[in-house]
């Protein structure tokens, strides 16, 4: 609330509640300053806003989470934004070193993710924009190597590079596919979200922008795709307070699971912790 951090623990047996007296706009500060200081690679001041964050979210609950191995972060408003993972408590350690942590951007998303039922399976569908130039951004020659170094884990695949992956290629094919990665440039549009968008080679049927409001139509059954590509976490907060963006309208569209990113990320490191 405006005044107040109510943390929820939620688990099979029990609901638990802590309230804690700080204003959203302060909340919503000490996340931009820790996002700017990672940004800046300020390995001191990332240690001092990261553990920050640690001591008002996390420690006042932390001794209802020991016992559990696995955490699902529901983040509302601005810490959307923040990577709960690099959280640090007063010892130095990680917030992901001491669970495995996966997010949604509701409760009630989670639930139909969760109880989703997926086909069995391991088709697998790669695309990657190589090292074509689009809309005066720079190749991407690490996202084919990516995609390529990618199939030999899935023998039943199907993959498209350079000016052969389009949009009109995910509509026609992304449905028959368990595992889907897309390895392109990432747009996020803060004034419009729906207008944010995968960025793909243009053909005579599209214009190459993939955007939110078009994935929302689709309607696939993979159990994970992978948006290697610049902030495809990012979002617009609604009224209802869910996360408007391409991670949201994956989900929407049929996916259980969704990896993306918060930040601009660079082609070769990309597709180094791709493969």
């Amino acid at each position: 609330s405006k005044n107040e951090l109510i943390l929820w623990v939620i688990t099979s047996s029990d609901i638990i509640s802590n309230s804690i007296l700080i204003e959203e706009k302060s909340v919503s500060l000490m996340v931009e300053t820790a996002r700017q200081s990672i940004r800046s690679n300020s390995i001191d001041k990332i240690k001092s806003d990261l553990s920050l964050l640690y001591s008002v979210l996390i420690q006042p609950v932390e001794e209802d989470l020991v016992q559990y191995p696995d955490l699902v972060i529901i983040p509302n408003g601005s810490l959307h934004f923040l990577p709960f993972q690099a959280l640090m408590n007063r010892s130095g350690e990680y917030l992901v070193q001491r669970f495995n942590l996966i997010y949604a951007p509701s409760a009630s998303v989670f639930i139909v993710c969760n109880n989703r039922q997926v086909n069995p399976g391991s088709r697998f569908m790669g695309m990657a924009l190589s090292d074509i130039v689009l809309e005066n951004k720079q190749g991407l020659p690490g996202t084919e190597d990516e995609v390529r170094k990618i199939l030999p884990l899935f023998p039943d695949n199907i993959s498209t590079y350079g000016s052969q992956s389009t949009e009109t290629f995910v509509k026609k094919n992304a449905a028959g596919y368990n595992i889907i990665h897309f390895a392109t440039h990432g747009s996020f549009n803060y004034e419009q979200p729906l207008y944010s968008h995968l960025l793909f080679s243009p053909s005579s049927d599209d214009d190459g922008r993939f955007n939110v409001f078009e994935v929302f139509e689709l309607n696939i059954e993979a159990s994970l795709v992978t948006l290697s590509a610049c902030e495809t976490g990012l979002g617009n907060i609604s009224q209802g307070d869910e996360l408007v963006g391409l991670s949201r309208a994956f989900l929407f569209a049929g996916a259980s699971s969704v990896i993306v990113s918060l930040w601009e990320v660079a082609d070769y490191p990309t597709s180094l912790l791709m493969c």
